[in-house]
């Protein structure tokens, strides 16, 4: 009895001993090999929320937001972040390079109130009006609000009645863009006649082409005829051709013109109506 109490010491000691070189170990081993948490300030959770709420203190219900890029990204954490903070489960929410069950392509994007990307770390909101083109672009809200005249024509801009030669009605009869009679004009201002691809995103509406079959659209720039197009199906369309840059002008207007060969014919008074025009921009090959 009395060897086993004189060893309990022992033990004890060597138990603590034990404990201890563990311990340091352990220690030695997470420092070694595990990351440091990073500091609150540098959390993209911070920035998202500390950036997006001063942008937008509140939002309207059922708001519909589409992000470029985020640091958020690798999973759902954007969605449940934003809804939980604007208290909102309606929040809609597309990650271009998200998840791809979060993906929508280019072409089939909707409306957005909002647009943002990420970038030098801190997000930007890009302009709502042709998604589409402001993402290629990178054309930013503030930009386009300025009022600026050149080589981007979007609809429903401050600018946009810069562009407007003849024969588009503004502003349109759908959200987002202009209605157009059968034969009309624009004028841009060129930077460059490296700017040498035109680009048209316009609608086709369906009952459009139950009248006329489909849409023959001759396209002229400057006078010249650059093509004859046909268009067999209603909805979006992103018109695309390159421009001899020997047409293009930079110390003038440069003109285009689409002629539609066979409208729509409106039952009430007869109206020769084209399409609704999006938006038209020159951009570098």
């Amino acid at each position: 009895m009395s060897g086993f109490v004189s060893k309990t010491p022992e033990l004890r000691a060597a138990s603590i001993a034990l404990f201890a070189a563990t311990a340091l170990a352990m220690v030695f081993i997470d420092h070694h090999y595990a990351p440091p948490a990073p500091r609150a300030w540098f959390s993209p959770y911070k920035k998202t929320l500390d950036q997006i709420s001063q942008l937008y203190p509140t939002l309207p219900r059922g708001a519909t937001l589409l992000f470029v890029h985020t640091p958020l990204d690798d999973d759902w954490d954007m969605r449940f972040l934003l809804r939980l903070y604007y208290r909102d489960t309606g929040l809609f929410i597309t990650q271009l390079n998200g998840r791809p069950e979060q993906r929508i392509p280019l072409d089939q994007l909707p409306h957005y109130d909002h647009v943002f990307d990420f970038e030098n770390g801190r997000y930007v909101e890009l302009d709502n009006t042709d998604a589409l083109l402001s993402i290629q672009l990178h054309l930013l809200k503030a930009a386009v609000l300025s009022g600026g005249w050149g080589e981007c024509m979007l609809a429903g801009t401050p600018a946009a009645r810069r562009y407007i030669v003849k024969d588009v009605l503004a502003p349109g009869s759908a959200a987002g863009g202009y209605r157009t009679l059968d034969r009309p004009e624009l004028q841009f201002r060129l930077s460059s006649i490296q700017h040498d691809v035109f680009r048209e995103h316009f609608y086709i509406p369906s009952e459009t082409l139950k009248q006329t079959g489909p849409l023959l659209v001759d396209f002229y720039i400057n006078g010249r005829l650059l093509d004859q197009a046909r268009f067999a199906a209603d909805g979006e369309v992103v018109y695309r051709h390159a421009v001899p840059p020997e047409w293009l002008k930079t110390g003038a207007p440069t003109i285009v013109e689409m002629r539609v060969r066979n409208p729509y014919i409106a039952a009430r008074d007869g109206t020769r109506l084209g399409v609704i025009l999006r938006s038209a921009v020159f951009t570098s090959s």
